[in-house]
């Protein structure tokens, strides 16, 4: 008989064994780990459910849940990754997606969906979202202000912030993350990043900006500490995290991955990779060319004669 079970400490190593252990040759069962965690400020008891017949694992999909203050509102938040079913039991894959569904007052969000998983899940309310990367250049050479202290020492950090940052400090206080402090007079700007390195360069991913303006202004030493401490080649970080802002020595790369959001009372440029797969296993988010492309050509294929086979050119011998 099959049946949903939440995924609990006690059901994580079947799943893990079944359907990630195999997944990434660069990913760890304690990398793993890191997505089936529960905050301690979270109010729910799982992680995600799972789809058993019996007692064997066919299916699953992961959950990460959190609540974020945003302009001085709670709002709940929940990611969705790592959806995956046997293929004898396709005809039950929604039933792991109508938990999410009917949660209340949640944005939900997938940041690694697969074309079919796009395919449905646009059918079942989700948005996309702008998720073009900004990327800052190093720039040695640009002046910075010699009047902004900046610090990397959590231990420091966690005493300037508010609640809702220090809680933020305090979900993400491992070594999977570095975290930043510019202050300057009685503001500051809070960051929380990470290094990337299954990309063709190295770089500095940033999840999360608490003050655009301040971070904006104070650029270039904050790229500098950044690029020294990751070792990357540059820093990127969601463009809708920073829009209007303008920030010397970057670019906005003109396409984005797939993203998805289910918006509950929360705008775009609200929602910030952080509690999600791309932060804490360390994914790079930098778009597929190809697929990218292939995407593109699709509907130039019914435009002329032998659309057809112009198609199959442009699309190469891969789906």
């Amino acid at each position: 008989m099959v049946a949903l079970q939440k995924i609990t400490e006690s059901v994580f190593d079947e799943v893990y064994g079944t359907f990630l252990a195999d997944d990434d040759p660069h990913l760890s069962k304690v990398d793993w780990q890191r997505l089936f965690t529960l905050s301690p400020h979270q109010d729910e008891d799982h992680s995600g459910y799972a789809l058993f017949d019996g007692d064997q694992a066919v299916g699953m999909l992961g959950m990460i849940f959190s609540k974020r203050t945003i302009n001085g509102t709670v709002r709940r938040f929940c990611n969705l990754h790592s959806w995956y079913v046997d293929d004898a039991y396709r005809g039950h894959s929604l039933a792991l997606m109508r938990p999410a569904l009917r949660l209340s007052g949640h944005t939900l969000t997938d940041f690694s969906p697969t074309d079919r998983v796009c395919a449905i899940s646009k059918k079942l309310g989700f948005k996309r979202l702008d998720s073009r990367l900004r990327i800052l250049l190093p720039s040695w050479r640009l002046a910075g202000h010699a009047d902004v202290a900046l610090n990397e020492d959590p231990a420091i950090i966690a005493t300037r912030l508010t609640d809702a940052d220090a809680k933020l400090l305090e979900d993400h206080r491992h070594d999977a993350f570095g975290h930043l402090l510019v202050e300057e007079g009685d503001s500051y700007c809070y960051t929380i990043f990470n290094r990337v390195e299954r990309h063709a360069m190295p770089y500095c991913h940033v999840h999360y900006i608490s003050n655009q303006d301040l971070f904006a202004r104070h650029a270039q030493p904050i790229r500098r500490c950044m690029i020294k401490t990751t070792r990357g080649r540059y820093v990127a970080f969601d463009a809708r995290l920073s829009a209007g802002a303008k920030l010397r020595a970057s670019v906005i790369v003109p396409f984005g991955s797939q993203q998805l959001f289910r918006p509950a009372d929360v705008r775009p440029e609200e929602i910030d990779s952080l509690y999600s797969e791309v932060s804490l296993l360390g994914l790079t988010t930098f778009p597929n060319l190809s697929h990218t492309l292939r995407q593109w050509a699709q509907p130039l294929r019914n435009l002329w004669p032998g659309g057809e086979t112009r198609s199959a050119i442009l699309h190469g011998a891969k789906n």
